[in-house]
């Protein structure tokens, strides 16, 4: 059964007009009478139906679209549809193909604007934009796109974009005449080199492996010529953002290191320093951050040290500084070991941690600090919670940063990010052993 609905110009029409718990595919026309057939490729080039919904097992799907010119609204029942799909391999492997292209690129769009600055997305874009326009031959190429034409192709805010190119003048790599970016051939050329790194250079770059020790899974990334050994506690969610990590890490350093995260079997438990009730839930806190602290130092860095080659004296001591890191808890684990007298890191990364814990703030004042270097961060939406417990976490961190300067001689820091405590976590933990690598001295 197909339906048609014609749309007017300027006209927003929902699917939920259509009553989408019924609709299973709707594409458009240009006004004309279109056959089924031409209707389903246009249906596939202008991508606006809900199939994935449905594979999805979802029952409602939601898109507002306002048109530019009239067209004609043809929809299919989602009774017909999954019947279709059923039935005919050739289409459900058309549609698949369809969705899985869509967020395959959706997703490395997304990652493009999450985790690399705005002024490589612009110059990466200009660098494609002037061999396409000839720059070698005609000396220059000029932008003949508006912001908002500039904002809809890299996805950054008008603000963003202005900021970017007043920047990218600032640093003679553009120029701009008559409101439009112009590049001439000696600013490509210059350009080409600062215009980051790739997702392949990433690749090449770092040499992934993954291995067990005593049945921790252990995710290791390496450079050929590391500088630093960075260790971090992470759990199954942060292990599928770990690469996008390392990625924004390398595009912000010129420090090579050498990354081991490890997977926390009982979060709650192996990363507390002492037992606590429960603050969420009914799962309280253990007291086994000394066994994995334990682990840490007589089985983890022994092993990176035989495996990665890191000593040069027959010792089992690497000859890199270590920087120990990790977010929330394992934030928290960090802050703890830089405290115990067996110590054998140089650093502490302490990304959004849950300083909120009973006892910390009492524990730290009660103990001198063993590392050289503490990195905090915190969201500034985090300690609006209605958690009373949690809520803590802002003033804690606040009277660990006045502490930190006043009263340990330390170099310290408290950067605060935009957001809640599950935003941009992967960039958040970036950003705290950048910071590290940046202000700590390596031995080597």
């Amino acid at each position: 059964m197909v339906v048609n609905k014609t749309w007017h110009p300027q006209e927003i029409f929902s699917i939920d007009d259509l009553h989408s718990r019924e609709a299973g595919m709707f594409f458009t026309g240009d006004g004309k009478n279109i056959s089924v057939l031409m209707a389903i490729k246009m249906c596939f080039r202008i991508w606006k139906f809900p199939p994935g919904t449905i594979l999805a097992e979802k029952p409602l799907t939601s898109v507002s679209i306002e048109t530019l010119t009239e067209c004609v609204v043809f929809m299919i029942s989602r009774e017909d549809f999954e019947m279709w799909i059923a039935q005919d391999i050739h289409l459900l492997r058309l549609v698949v193909h369809k969705i899985a292209y869509k967020l395959y690129h959706s997703s490395h769009n997304r990652d493009a604007r999450l985790f690399y600055p705005p002024t490589f997305l612009f110059l990466y874009y200009m660098l494609k934009f002037a061999p396409a326009h000839n720059i070698e031959k005609k000396g220059e190429i000029i932008l003949q796109k508006t912001r908002e034409g500039i904002r809809e192709e890299l996805g950054m805010t008008v603000k963003t974009i202005n900021r970017t190119i007043a920047k990218l003048k600032e640093d003679g790599l553009i120029d701009s005449r008559k409101g439009k970016v112009v590049m001439s051939q000696e600013q490509y050329q210059m350009a080409r080199p600062r215009s980051g790194i790739t997702y392949r250079d990433v690749r090449k770059r770092m040499k992934k492996e993954i291995f067990e020790i005593s049945g921790i899974t252990c995710l290791a990334y390496e450079e050929k010529k590391p500088e630093y050994l960075i260790i971090q506690p992470i759990n199954e969610p942060h292990a599928q953002m770990l690469a996008r990590q390392v990625s924004f890490m390398i595009n912000n350093t010129e420090k090579g290191f050498l990354l081991i995260a490890f997977l926390v079997k009982n979060w709650n438990h192996d990363l507390s320093p002492w037992s606590a009730p429960a603050v969420f839930g009914k799962e309280s806190f253990g007291d086994s951050a000394e066994k994995t602290w334990s682990f840490i130092k007589e089985e983890l860095i022994p092993e990176a040290v035989k495996r990665y080659k890191l000593e040069n004296d027959g010792s089992r001591k690497p000859v890199l500084s270590v920087i120990l890191g990790g977010y929330s808890l394992a934030g928290l684990f960090s802050l703890w070991s830089a405290y115990r007298q067996d110590i054998s890191i140089s650093a502490a990364a302490a990304m959004s941690p849950s300083v909120w814990f009973p006892g910390w703030l009492e524990y730290m004042k009660d103990k001198k600090i063993q590392v050289k270097n503490v990195y905090l961060s915190l969201g500034d939406r985090e300690e609006k919670t209605r958690n009373e417990m949690m809520s803590r976490v802002g003033d804690c961190i606040r009277k660990m940063d006045e502490w930190y300067r006043k009263n340990e001689k330390i170099e310290s820091v408290l950067e605060w990010n935009q957001g809640n405590h599950f935003q941009d976590v992967d960039v958040r933990c970036g950003k705290g052993f950048v910071w590290c690598m940046e202000n700590l001295k390596c031995k080597s």
